[in-house]
């Protein structure tokens, strides 16, 4: 086995896990946040309307192969008549719940609901911004190791002070 060998298949075998970590961790999010649910009640509600839809849509063929003249065709007429006034139902108590739902989203973001936690957020954002790399560059020795991390210059206007360390740190003239 030569390194190129070696080399494609150490990347495909990196590629493979890294995929699969990544794709672990999206499932973890997505139960963490409720996706899972969300998509578990679309996919509930999608079979559910594909099933009223295909009952409606078997009632309405054998109703045009009955002729008018038969019993059959007011027993016919009257189940899709029931399907129907189902589906008005639903459909009155879908929107219903909608706007139930607009209406609460409405008075939570005006009482800053909305705001407030969109604000937290943000703050733990910045705090997980400034943590993570606090862990990454103060962490054991291995870590800076296997890492290869390179220090920057800092950016202007940012140097420490003439006085030996950092602003604050400095001691008093005149004492050791």
């Amino acid at each position: 086995m030569n390194l190129t060998e070696l080399g494609r298949q150490w990347g495909q075998n990196s590629a493979r896990t890294a995929s699969a970590t990544a794709n672990y961790w999206w499932i973890k999010y997505e139960e963490f946040v409720g996706l899972k649910e969300v998509r578990e009640a679309q996919m509930k509600v999608t079979e559910a309307e594909k099933a009223f839809m295909g009952r409606l849509k078997e009632v309405r063929d054998r109703l045009d192969r009955v002729s008018r003249e038969e019993a059959h065709y007011l027993e016919l007429a009257t189940l899709e008549h029931k399907l129907l006034q189902e589906e008005r139902r639903l459909r009155t108590a879908y929107e219903n719940a909608e706007g139930a739902e607009r209406e609460r989203f409405s008075l939570f973001s005006a009482a800053g609901g909305v705001r407030e936690s969109h604000d937290k957020e943000r703050t733990r954002g910045r705090a997980h911004k400034k943590l993570v790399p606090h862990r990454l560059y103060n962490g054991s020795p291995d870590w800076r190791h296997g890492l290869h991390l390179h220090q920057q210059s800092p950016p202007p206007g940012t140097e420490e002070p003439a006085t030996g360390g950092p602003e604050g740190a400095s001691e008093p003239a005149g004492k050791p």
